[in-house]
């Protein structure tokens, strides 16, 4: 178990944690949630030990293997993606060579030798534990399974988009096969076919996650828990974001309901204790009254909060004919490459569109050429 106790973390005036106490079970997929600013990504890195409490204490189990996925990282431009993703098994790839060498070196020296055979067994062992013969495999599997093109995979990483690059990062950690995941907005730069394809990959995973998405849909079909941090506090909840809303709503009610008999209550009893308190024959009750008092507004549940909402409005716009949009054999582009090639369309008052396909695939470009912000290079 992961164990946080009177945990406190703090950013100037920004309180992340606030004596939290609470108990993560590595073998959980939660999802981590809360409203922008409250300490998301600083939890995840607390737990992942890249960054420290100010107050408290948290343990890991010691032989706790984490992945963590940060957000944003740099990158060697001499690595290649598929070196990337092999790097933390280097020295069990070409193993045989390996042990060739150690024998060679330590031929002659008993002792040497005892201490070079242990090393051999060691490198056996672990390459044994994580499958020696089929790390390159499946190193090529987890690339492709989430999108990265396989023509860049021996080429420098740094000609990669960011997005892409990511893409990388988060297949080393998969095929590091940690006890568990720290995922920070891991479906960020995935399109559809390749967050299938996560999903897929996190729902068999045998290992635990812990991650941080905006995308609800993600973690109400991948996470069997859900932690929020809200308002300093940490509230973990078995089942996935929805249920968790559903719980917490009708909790809020709850406790809205009870804060307004509590009030009630104490708003008799402070009536009776300023009407009575100066009164020699009543002062026994007022007393007691006081005590009474005391005790409800203990009671009172925390302040239930209104989620802060962006109120706007859209300007209501001139009416439009029956076809508002319509591109005839389109082809667009940036410089000499066309993105978009013959590309016929029709899109009718009304319609509700959603534009899909894998990244390059010119989803961008194509509302960019709809909203007449990329002239086209043919076509009307």
């Amino acid at each position: 178990m992961i164990n946080l106790s009177d945990a406190q973390k703090q950013f100037g005036e920004k309180i992340i944690l606030d004596r939290v106490n609470t108990t993560i079970d590595p073998s959980w997929r939660t999802g981590l949630i809360g409203v922008n600013g409250t300490g998301k990504t600083v939890f995840l890195r607390i737990i992942a030990g890249e960054e420290e409490l100010d107050g408290g204490q948290i343990s890991r189990p010691g032989e706790l293997r984490l992945g963590y996925l940060p957000q944003e990282m740099t990158f060697d431009e001499s690595m290649s993606p598929l070196k990337m993703v092999l790097q933390p098994f280097e020295h069990l790839i070409n193993i045989d060579e390996k042990v060739e060498k150690l024998v060679e070196k330590h031929e002659g020296d008993q002792e040497s030798a005892m201490k070079a055979l242990e090393k051999i067994d060691e490198l056996h062992t672990e390459r044994s534990l994580h499958g020696g013969d089929s790390l390159e495999p499946r190193a090529r599997k987890y690339l492709k399974g989430l999108g990265v093109p396989e023509q860049s995979w021996e080429r420098s990483i740094v000609e990669l988009s960011g997005g892409f690059r990511m893409r990388v990062v988060l297949a080393r950690l998969l095929l590091m096969n940690p006890d568990l995941l720290l995922l920070d907005e891991p479906t960020n730069h995935l399109d559809m076919d390749s967050l299938f394809w996560l999903e897929r990959f996190l729902q068999k995973f045998r290992g635990g996650v812990l991650a941080v998405s905006h995308d609800r849909g993600f973690l109400n079909r991948c996470m069997t828990h859900t932690l929020e941090l809200e308002r300093g506090g940490a509230t973990i909840f078995r089942g996935n974001v929805k249920g968790y809303l559903e719980w917490k709503e009708q909790k809020n009610a709850a406790d809205e309901s009870r804060t307004r008999s509590l009030q009630s209550q104490i708003q008799q009893t402070e009536r009776f204790i300023e009407r009575f308190k100066a009164k020699s024959t009543k002062a026994t009750q007022a007393k007691s009254k006081m005590k009474q008092l005391e005790r409800l507004k203990e009671e009172l549940p925390d302040t239930v909060r209104a989620s802060r909402m962006v109120n706007f409005r859209l300007p209501e716009p001139t009416r439009c004919g029956s076809v508002p949009i319509k591109l005839e054999s389109v082809t667009v582009g940036y410089g000499k490459d066309p993105v978009l090639k013959d590309l016929s369309v029709q899109i009718t008052r009304g319609d509700k569109i959603a534009v899909i396909g894998p990244n390059g695939a010119g989803k961008s470009t194509f509302l960019k050429a709809c909203a007449g912000q990329l002239e086209v290079s043919s076509g009307s």
